[in-house]
């Protein structure tokens, strides 16, 4: 019995084959440029369009924040007056279509700052380029900091938009007695309301030609929005080239 057993157990395993060494597929170039522009740039780019994406989306807001301000803020009743209905002098409705403006400039700051911090990494971009893969990341980070500070002036003009229509709202409020800037109960001396800044002006919501023909663009709002719309073509022309030196870099990494 223990010697059949001794026996069985002694059967020599047969040797399998050794398996067959797999296939390079692709070869990846870890070399200093690579990483930067895989790590650095190729994110930085991916902040610059998130951020492209976030000025469209401005467009639906300042049209209708050009309606709402030239059409006015809730009607005042005319009950007891000699004057017809006529729009108050706060007008929610731009407020909250501001309030948004503000809320995309914030998604816009914390992307330009995650652009900053990547693209000035001590650890990835030479202070002084010598070898041409050094040439080429310093170019390529030139280039898209050139963008990067196209959408920081976009974004200046995004925040003075809205910053002045809340500036020029409390420059508008009452400051007779109760107003803003009554101080224990009693009025300042000579005030009383006074006139709207420029983002405010009266004359737009008398105008019949801007509630009639392009209500938009020959608005405040419209004219803010033109001018965000000439630094955005800008942006794009920037965009072009460095599209194609992305694409060429891309490709020697490969």
């Amino acid at each position: 019995m223990w010697m059949a057993l001794a026996f069985a157990g002694s059967v020599a395993v047969q040797p399998q084959p050794s398996p067959t060494p797999l296939k390079t597929i692709t070869s990846v170039h870890s070399t200093p440029f690579c990483t930067a522009f895989g790590d650095n740039i190729r994110h930085g780019v991916e902040g610059v369009l998130v951020n492209d994406d976030l000025f469209k989306r401005t467009e639906p807001v300042f049209l209708k924040a050009a309606h709402d301000l030239v059409m006015g803020g809730p009607l005042e009743s005319s009950f007891n007056s000699m004057h017809a209905a006529q729009p108050s002098g706060d007008n929610a409705s731009v407020v909250l279509d501001m309030a948004r403006i503000q809320e995309i400039d914030g998604a816009i700051v914390k992307n330009l700052q995650k652009i900053d911090a990547l693209l000035n990494d001590t650890t990835r971009f030479p202070k002084e380029a010598k070898t041409p893969d050094e040439q080429r990341l310093v170019a390529l980070r030139a280039q898209l900091l050139s963008v990067a500070k196209q959408q920081n002036d976009e974004l200046n003009i995004l925040s003075g938009t809205s910053e002045e229509y809340m500036l020029d709202r409390l420059y508008s409020r009452d400051v007779s007695l109760g107003g803003a800037l009554s101080a224990n109960g009693k009025p300042l001396p000579d005030v009383g309301t006074l006139g709207g800044g420029p983002l405010q002006s009266k004359s737009d919501a008398a105008n019949p030609v801007l509630l009639q023909n392009n209500l938009f663009m020959n608005s405040t709002m419209g004219q803010m929005y033109r001018a965000l719309l000439t630094r955005v073509n800008r942006e794009q022309a920037m965009e072009m080239p460095l599209a194609r030196a992305l694409v060429e870099a891309a490709a020697s990494c490969r």
